[in-house]
């Protein structure tokens, strides 16, 4: 994995759906933590994205995907990076309610 180099897909994937559900939410807010400081939130976000496709692989309950995909659309790569998402008044809002969601989903999960 390119953002967590000493994790392959398949070592995470074994935590479960609702583990790596809270490793997104540990990233978004940690980017929320971080809001001040462009390159770090970007660094959370590259990592938040990079969990997010390891959570597209492993099974887990099609209510819950659907309560994550307009969240997904969201962080697409290019509606995170732009100028105005990277405020940190942006950044603070948008990266709780992101970890916000992931933390139900894994509570859903669980």
């Amino acid at each position: 994995m390119r953002f967590h180099p000493s994790l392959t897909i398949d070592s995470v994937a074994r935590h479960g759906a609702a583990r790596v559900a809270l490793m997104v939410a540990s990233e978004f807010w940690r980017a929320s933590n971080d809001a001040e400081f462009s390159a770090d939130v970007l660094s959370c976000y590259e990592r938040a994205r990079e969990l997010m496709g390891v959570l597209e692989v492993v099974p887990f309950n099609d209510d819950v995907a659907m309560s994550l995909s307009g969240l997904y659309k969201k962080c697409a790569r290019r509606a995170l990076i732009n100028d105005q998402a990277l405020t940190a008044s942006h950044v603070r809002l948008f990266a709780s309610k992101a970890a916000e969601a992931f933390e139900e989903a894994a509570r859903r999960l669980s």
